[in-house]
């Protein structure tokens, strides 16, 4: 499945952009990891294929997925240390509170699905070998689409576009969260309710996204970086010339 953005046009009406094709040899997120475990009773599987006309085939099945309630802390900070420069942003996890535990659980090397990938434990689902993992998705990933002025995406462990982590969650809109400007963290997906792992962050005002793409946090140190970043050449499919890869992951809640 391939994440979508939609995308101003020059005439301003919107329309569907999609991701970049081809991975270029860039590394694939992560390290280690486990064979894929079936989905027991109760775990959800991702919308059969047949049901998604003119879409790629979904990516694994759903392991899990954020639960309605959450535990994580009032506005934790995330800090993503990139070959460009480190990026930190606040989490709005009283307003998006799903949206922000399925933030933090890729995020986090989670040490007891090492032994045991359970369903209750923060795993995912790696789209090219199938094994089920309990590391960082988001240490290794790329920005593998970057576009002038528009935004910066990330968060696929392919680096193509069409990955995600095994599974997908519904939309969490907020009145108060909208794409009002540049540093905003929002989540890319492929169309209604089809979450995952991929975000991209803003480079400036884009509320032609509010409603379609569910905002979760703000950039609020290294605007400098996400600007350098928004800037560097890109190829036909709007993927970066040279790689901008997330080395590390830092978490303060």
């Amino acid at each position: 499945m391939r994440a979508h953005i939609i995308r101003p046009s020059r005439t301003d009406t919107p329309h569907t952009a999609s991701i970049g094709r081809g991975d270029h040899g860039r590394r694939h997120c992560g390290a280690g990891g486990r064979r894929l475990q079936r989905p027991g009773p109760g775990r959800r599987r991702a919308r059969p294929p047949e049901r998604r006309a003119g879409r790629p085939p979904a990516v694994g099945t759903l392991l899990r997925r954020p639960h309605d309630s959450t535990d994580v802390s009032d506005n934790p900070t995330v800090t993503l240390e990139t070959t460009h420069g480190d990026v930190t942003a606040e989490l709005f996890a009283e307003r998006a509170p799903r949206t922000v535990e399925n933030f933090l659980n890729l995020a986090e090397h989670d040490p007891a699905a090492d032994d045991d990938p359970a369903p209750d434990t923060t795993t995912w689902e790696d789209p090219k070998t199938g094994e089920v993992r309990g590391d960082s998705l988001y240490e290794g990933c790329v920005f593998h689409r970057i576009i002038s002025g528009f935004m910066i995406q990330g968060g696929d462990p392919t680096g193509t576009g069409r990955g995600g982590p095994g599974y997908e969650f519904d939309d969490e809109f907020h009145d108060e969260l909208t794409h009002d400007g540049p540093g905003v963290l929002s989540m890319a997906n492929s169309g209604p309710d089809t979450n995952g792992s991929q975000f991209f962050v803003t480079l400036d005002a884009q509320h032609h996204l509010d409603g379609k793409h569910a905002v979760f946090g703000e950039v609020v140190a290294g605007t400098d970086v996400v600007e350098e970043i928004g800037s560097l050449s890109t190829d036909r499919n709007d993927q970066p010339r040279e790689d901008v890869e997330i080395e590390n992951v830092e978490i303060d809640r």
